[in-house]
């Protein structure tokens, strides 16, 4: 205990700790348009509310949410999109299937979803086809990335819902008094290292708060103070 406040009340600038995956935790879901959220990359795509009369038509059926992706040419390029979901959702469904002319042809698409890399759909989508309903789990996924992989068909994902995963705790870090970094500390999080700076604190404060929506518990470890120079608060898996 001598040695754990002689840690806490000594002066250094900054503050390491890694935070491991939650033990135990209870959530509350939150239902989120994935279109709605900024793609942090895109190409050939086109947002629902872009559309004539702001709607998606895929098989006969007008969408008011929803994306589309398509090939441009010169050169060719397939369209795609990519989202940051940051983990903090747990799952998606959608709608798949082609818009405009293409539901009357006998063109075909090879469509990939990926998430950090790894691929967790796939399906060749043919203009003839029927629109389809599809659920993927995309629990702690960062980048999820839809493309067009071969061919050129329009590809429309419509009423694409994210089921997210709220903050289970918040994790306050102070010094001498003062909140210096907000941590949210979510269910099923990865293992992520924050550095926080922390000037000539001679007091530290750690405090988790616990929303309405209930409470976990969660290890803290690898616990470091460093001199140096005082740096932006930065995260890292």
């Amino acid at each position: 205990m001598k040695k754990f406040q002689a840690i806490l009340f000594a002066i250094f600038c900054l503050i390491e700790l890694s935070i491991p995956q939650t033990i135990t935790a209870q959530t509350a879901a939150k239902r989120v348009y994935l279109n709605n959220l900024i793609p942090v990359d895109k190409h050939g795509y086109k947002a629902a509310k872009d559309f004539i009369y702001d709607i998606i038509n895929m098989g006969g059926v007008s969408y008011k949410q929803g994306f589309g992706l398509f090939t441009t040419y010169g050169p060719t390029k397939p369209g795609y999109v990519e989202y940051s979901l940051k983990g903090k959702y747990k799952s998606l469904t959608f709608v798949i299937g082609t818009f405009t002319s293409d539901d009357q042809n006998y063109s075909k698409a090879l469509v990939h979803i990926t998430g950090d890399g790894k691929r967790i759909y796939e399906r060749m989508v043919a203009g003839y086809d029927v629109p389809q309903q599809v659920q993927l789990d995309v629990s702690g996924i960062d980048k999820l990335r839809f493309e067009i992989v071969q061919n050129d068909v329009n590809i429309g994902i419509a009423d694409p819902i994210s089921v997210k995963t709220n903050p289970v705790d918040k994790l306050l870090i102070g010094a001498d008094g003062n909140v210096v970094e907000t941590i949210d500390v979510y269910d099923n999080m990865k293992p992520t290292t924050y550095t926080v700076p922390i000037g000539k604190a001679r007091q530290l404060m750690f405090l988790l708060q616990c929303g309405d929506w209930g409470s976990g518990q969660f290890i803290f470890y690898d616990l470091k103070l460093s001199k140096g120079n005082p740096a932006p608060a930065s995260a890292k898996p």
